[in-house]
């Protein structure tokens, strides 16, 4: 797509490998061909733009790069040019993003497990801590779309059969996705469950197949429960697969930590930072 104005606008500040949530317009980054520079000031964003569209009119972003030797970007600012430009405007490189690679089989899928209105204030089973994860997984959602990890909604809806169930029961408000998620990934697929695992009886392994996924980032709500049932299904044990402790919560601090280290046997603990944010080669 053509590089605008809104493209280097929105509601996120990376920095640091970290995103920030924000909760206005601001500058968030220029992304040029795949190199992610942060704005520390917030002063410098329009100088860039001009530096960019003078550089190459209708400066192209293309996501899908048809060759490992167009990894530096579609900008046609040579790899030099790019070395030069955190010093002489005073953005920061953070690195080279949704870099393409040669295996395809590795790719990444962040999973958003049951993030339903009934687990938020007002639902009708309220969690612990849910402000919080919920700005993480904001943050995560955002980190993974620019890296061009897959995002991919998991929707528990009670099984109408077994009759009026707690919460997540079908056509209320209760069941629905929160509207700040669907929000951060209105594009990412949802798949319907009816069981703790996310992999039984669902479309989550043949959408995962779509996108030559190899690697899971688990999160969502509850720990103890749906997150760890899908981490350790049968299905998931041909992926590699970690948590994404700081964006998963569940009824209390106690059970969501116990819930984790009985999980760091089976599955890789980390930080969503840690996996979204690193740069490899």
């Amino acid at each position: 797509m053509n590089l605008s104005t809104s493209d280097l606008v929105g509601r996120y500040l990376i920095r640091a490998g970290e995103a920030v949530w924000m909760d206005g317009p601001l500058t968030l980054a220029v992304r040029a061909g795949g190199i992610c520079y942060v704005d520390e000031g917030r002063q410098l964003l329009q100088q860039i733009l001009k530096d960019l569209q003078e550089k190459n009119q209708q400066m192209k972003i293309r996501t899908n790069q048809s060759t490992e030797s167009r990894a530096f970007g579609t900008s046609g600012i040579s790899p030099a040019e790019q070395a030069r430009m955190p010093e002489a405007s005073g953005m920061r490189l953070l690195g080279t993003l949704g870099k393409r690679r040669k295996n395809t089989s590795m790719k990444k899928a962040l999973l958003l497990i049951d993030l339903q209105n009934d687990y938020f204030p007002g639902g009708l089973f309220p969690l612990w801590n849910t402000e919080k994860t919920l700005t993480a997984i904001k943050d995560a959602v955002c980190m993974a779309r620019v890296t061009g990890i897959v995002v991919v909604h998991i929707q528990h809806i009670a099984n109408p059969e077994a009759g009026i169930t707690p919460f997540f029961n079908e056509g209320t408000e209760g069941v629905m996705i929160h509207s700040e998620i669907l929000a951060a990934a209105p594009d990412a697929p949802v798949v319907i469950k009816h069981f703790a695992d996310s992999f039984f009886k669902t479309e989550l392994e043949k959408v995962l197949s779509e996108h030559g996924v190899g690697e899971l980032l688990v999160c969502g709500m509850m720990t103890q429960n749906c997150v760890t049932h899908t981490a350790i299904s049968k299905s998931a044990e041909k992926y590699k697969v970690s948590i994404l402790t700081d964006c998963c919560t569940t009824v209390s601090e106690s059970i969501h930590l116990i819930a984790l280290h009985a999980l760091s046997t089976r599955v890789s603990l980390t930080s969503s930072r840690d996996a979204i944010c690193s740069i490899r080669s």
